[in-house]
This record gives C-alpha cells, sequence and structure tokens, in this order.
C-alpha cells in the first residue's frame, strides 16, 4: 500500500504535462487498476522507480528490484490481452501501454553495464509506445467516449517549416533531408522497403524531431510531445533503426536533442538524451560524425537537474 500511496500522492503527476488530467491519473486510473491487476502493478513499478530516484543509495537496489518484480508481473499479464482487445479492457490496456512507455525509459538508467549500446535498447521504448497505438487504433471511439477521453490527444501534425526552430537544429535538420535524398537508393532494400517507403520513413523521422522540437508544440505539452516522436516517426522508420540502417540511426542521435532538453522537466529522462547521442556516435561509421556535430554540442550543454513536483 506504500507504493500505491506513494503514486497517488506523487509519481501520478508525471503521467502528464497537462495539469488538467491530472485526475486522469490520480483517480481513474489507479481506480481502474483495482478491476485489472496487470495495471496495478504497473503502478507500483512506476511509483518504485520513482522513488528510487530521489531514495538514499542503500535504499536503491530494493526499490529497483521491486520494480522490476512489478514490472515482470504486469508484462505477463498484459501481453494475451493485447491480442484481445475488447470495450471494457481497451481503458486499462491503454493506461498501462502509456505507463509501459515511462517504465522502458525510467529502466534505461539503471541497465548502464548492459552489454547491448543504449541506442539500440531504445527500441523497447519505442516498442512499448507503439503498443498504445495498437489499442488506441483498434478501440478509438470506446476510449474517445470513456474515462480516458480527456488525454485522447490526435498526433500533432508534421512540421516541415524549419525556420521555426532554432537556427543550428534547423541547419541540423537539412543536413539529414540532403543525407536521406543522396543515399534512399543506395544498396540492397532495407526492412523489406522499397526506395521511396526508405525515403519517406526518413523524412517522416526528421521532421517528426522539426515537430516536437516546433516551439508552439514544444512550450505547451514537451514531455507528452516528444516521447511521442517514435509514433510520428512511423513503423517504417522503426524497422529501418531495427536493422540499425545508418541513417536512422544518425536521426536517433538528434532525437537525443529533444530528450537533453527534457532534463530538467521530468525525472524519466535525465541524462538520456546526452547518453543516446553518445551512444550513437561510438555505434556509426566516422563519416557521419560531421552530420552529429551539432547534435553532440548540444547535449554537451549542462543543464538543471529536474526538479519535483510539489
Amino acid at each position: 500500500m506504500d507504493l500505491l500511496h506513494h503514486y497517488t500522492a506523487y509519481t501520478y503527476k508525471y503521467m502528464t504535462d497537462v495539469p488538467q488530467n491530472y485526475p486522469v491519473w490520480q483517480v481513474i486510473v489507479p481506480g481502474l487498476a483495482f478491476k485489472y491487476p496487470f495495471l496495478l502493478h504497473g503502478l507500483l513499478a512506476a511509483s518504485a522507480l520513482h522513488r528510487h530516484y530521489t531514495a538514499e543509495p542503500s535504499q536503491k537496489p530494493n526499490l529497483m528490484n521491486l520494480a522490476r518484480y512489478h514490472q515482470q508481473h504486469a508484462l505477463t499479464l498484459y501481453i494475451p490481452l493485447i491480442q484481445s482487445i475488447d470495450e471494457e479492457n481497451c481503458h486499462a490496456l491503454f493506461a498501462f501501454s502509456v505507463l509501459l512507455g515511462v517504465l522502458c525509459y525510467s529502466m534505461l538508467h539503471e541497465d548502464e553495464e548492459n552489454e547491448q549500446p543504449l541506442a539500440v535498447r531504445f527500441m523497447e521504448v519505442f516498442d512499448s509506445l507503439g503498443g498504445a497505438v495498437v489499442v488506441a487504433v483498434v478501440a478509438t471511439q470506446w476510449l474517445r467516449d470513456g474515462p480516458l477521453g480527456p488525454i485522447m490527444e490526435p498526433l500533432t501534425p508534421l512540421n516541415r517549416d524549419f525556420s521555426i526552430l532554432e537556427p543550428g537544429m534547423a541547419t541540423a535538420l537539412e543536413k539529414l533531408l540532403e543525407c536521406a535524398d543522396k543515399i534512399y537508393c543506395d544498396g540492397s532494400s532495407k526492412a523489406g522497403l522499397d526506395a521511396q517507403q526508405r525515403l519517406q520513413a526518413y523524412h517522416n523521422s526528421i521532421y517528426g524531431i522539426s515537430t516536437v522540437l516546433a516551439p508552439n508544440n514544444y512550450e505547451n505539452r514537451k514531455l507528452s510531445v516528444v516521447v511521442s516522436w517514435s509514433i510520428i516517426a512511423g513503423t517504417d522508420y522503426i524497422s529501418l533503426l531495427r536493422q540499425r540502417d545508418a541513417l536512422a540511426v544518425v536521426i536517433l542521435g538528434h532525437y537525443g536533442v529533444a530528450l537533453h532538453q527534457l532534463h530538467n522537466t521530468v525525472w524519466v529522462l535525465e541524462g538520456l538524451g546526452k547518453r543516446l547521442t553518445d551512444s550513437v556516435i561510438g555505434e556509426v561509421d566516422e563519416c557521419w560524425h560531421d552530420v552529429l556535430t551539432y547534435a553532440k554540442a548540444q547535449v554537451d550543454q549542462p543543464v538543471t537537474p529536474a526538479q519535483p513536483k510539489t
């Protein structure tokens, strides 16, 4: 009960950057959790991870073990249900799918000894967010008409106007577009995509970064917009990334800039932007390093650590 109390007192505020939606995560979602054990385990995992963030060093191992325990139990119960979404369970499934993205971001902090590069392990985050899309597509009207209706926001339209961005980022994204236009026909088909599909995937992911950093989006809904980037980028881009397509990985390195700028907003993302961009630089051939110069300079700038919400 201690973990659940901590969630309803503190952790729920980190599930959204729209204060009007706090009641959904503080009251409605915990109410659903008492009916669906996978969601309850998810809330307890999130609470344990949040407490772990501010805990004394001696307490951290136990809290991390609790988080892993609850996350594993949640997934064991959740995965079979994702194949049988209906009008009754869709609300709990969608809430957990969103929550799972937060859990996966959090777990990236604790896997620094993992042999896989961070840029590879981000696939787990993107896959979990993709689960929310699956539920949303199947149950759109049920969700809009139900208790989670307030958090059912449409995807932000792609921003193709780089002029509204910081000049350095605009130039960096133009470079990425130039790279895409040069190489999309090179070599064999990646991830089962033809040349035009590959080019479109590159463009969607690049314009996706422009979208999440557009001032009108970023200032109003920083967290929700930035973490939705992989959804905006689309499944073809994720397929290229899974195949470790070089340009797809380089584009991911620029996503690190958006995460880095959120560093002082939410504890879940603290330090991940810099680590992601550095991981990308370590993975790709040196011929790509010049394209990553701006991203590297941005994530090397210090930021203020996240402050607790009260």
